[in-house]
């Protein structure tokens, strides 16, 4: 019975210390099937809570490190936060006033690749999804 108690104390004190991030998969569904849901600027705004992090889900702000709002762009720095089952340390939307935007994840290792059947990767018909292997990131396009 003492050891029960000790393993019981033991994997609460471990849990308390571990911490969970939120899941930001459903936000970034629009990056599924070559971006064919990535309806550009709208779906940046609605994601990048318009501009405003407290404007973003409440479960999602818990995991922002930093938020950058200026000149056409956001840059939204995570900690303890996934996407696709792989940690994610941050998010950039572009969206200059040319004819393309662009959606940004970095994630925190190499291991992101491995989502790749996942998103199906493609380039064409003015959407395009990439995997960049060096700076551990994916990006969605759409342009005109």
């Amino acid at each position: 019975m003492k050891h029960i108690k000790t393993l019981a104390i033991t994997l609460c004190l471990l849990g308390a210390n571990t911490a969970f991030g939120a899941d930001w998969t459903p936000h970034l569904k629009m990056m599924q099937n070559d971006c064919a849901n990535f309806g550009g600027y709208g779906d940046i705004m609605k994601l990048i809570g318009e501009g405003k992090k407290t404007n973003m889900p409440k479960k999602l702000q818990t995991d922002i490190v930093k938020y950058t709002y200026k000149d056409d762009e956001a840059d939204i720095r995570l900690k303890n936060a996934t996407a696709f089952g792989q940690p994610i340390t941050r998010i950039v939307a572009e969206y200059p006033p040319t004819s393309y935007v662009a959606l940004h994840i970095y994630f925190a290792n190499g291991n992101f690749n491995k989502i790749k059947p996942k998103l199906k990767p493609n380039k064409g018909n003015f959407r395009t999804l990439s995997f960049d292997s060096k700076n551990k990131k994916i990006t969605c396009t759409l342009s005109d």
